[in-house]
């Protein structure tokens, strides 16, 4: 797996430092053999000199195949510590996971309290909010009532008024086209009387020009005072008057009757 270019060049940066470092043991370690190979070989320099460079190229090559096999077991040691750590970041999550699905985690839990004191204050708030609109809601339903019962009572006392005296109009009518039916019937029957009398009267006075005593016993039938008992009234009016009168307090009584007799229903 290829690593980030940060990491890599950190990675051959503490491969040169370690390299350079050998290099240096390795030359400190090698320092006497060379003195040795140096005075053995006093005389001839120059052959020392290329056998040491070839040495050094040979060292170099080594050191640096050592140092890329340490650096491929070092990124093969750090992707095998970023699995592991990986694979225990997933079990912790899982583990907490599975404590919140079974309400055990301490993160889940006093969020849920919380949550729960919430709740019940909203609760208890709805629960005075919903008795408040009902007690307003009953007595809204109870004025409206009262209302309803007044106004159909109005109405009630003011239908029965205006029948009462419709009824009473009519009757006052029919009273009246009766009382005048009767005054009709009164007039026409006088007048009829009238002219019997005056027939019977002249027929009388031709039949008592002819037959005298006839005539006597007529004034004597017509002067004999008809016996009445005390006390009495004794009317100087004409028998129209009387029976216009008559009919004057009977209308009279009739009204004053009908009125008494609707105050009890009213009340």
């Amino acid at each position: 797996m290829p690593l980030p270019k940060n990491q890599q060049s950190a990675s051959n940066g503490a491969s040169r430092e370690k390299c350079h470092d050998e290099s240096e043991e390795e030359g400190q370690n090698e320092s006497p053999e060379s003195t040795k190979t140096s005075e053995r070989s006093g005389s001839s320099s120059d052959e020392s000199e290329s056998d040491e460079s070839v040495m050094d190229e040979e060292e170099c090559e080594r050191r640096r195949s050592r140092i890329l096999e340490e650096m491929a077991a070092t990124e093969k040691q750090f992707f095998l510590i970023r699995e592991k750590l990986y694979e225990e970041r997933m079990k912790q999550v899982e583990e907490k996971l599975a404590e919140v699905k079974t309400g055990t985690a301490k993160e889940y839990l006093e969020p849920l309290e919380e949550l729960q004191d919430n709740m019940g204050v909203r609760i208890e708030v709805a629960g005075v909010l919903w008795q408040v609109r009902l007690a307003a809601a009953s007595m809204r339903h109870e004025e409206e009532a009262k209302a309803a019962k007044c106004c159909h009572e109005a109405e009630k006392i003011d239908l029965y008024n205006h029948m009462k005296q419709d009824l009473e109009d009519r009757i006052r009518k029919l009273e009246e086209d009766r009382f005048s039916a009767e005054f009709s019937d009164f007039g026409e029957l006088r007048t009829v009387q009238g002219k019997h009398k005056n027939s019977g009267g002249t027929a009388g006075r031709r039949e008592g020009s002819s037959d005298p005593e006839m005539t006597n016993r007529q004034k004597g039938k017509r002067k004999k005072p008809t016996p009445v008992s005390g006390p009495y009234i004794v009317y100087m009016l004409r028998d129209e008057d009387i029976m216009l009168d008559w009919a004057v307090i009977k209308k009279a009584l009739l009204s004053s009757k009908t009125s008494s007799q609707g105050e009890p229903e009213l009340r």
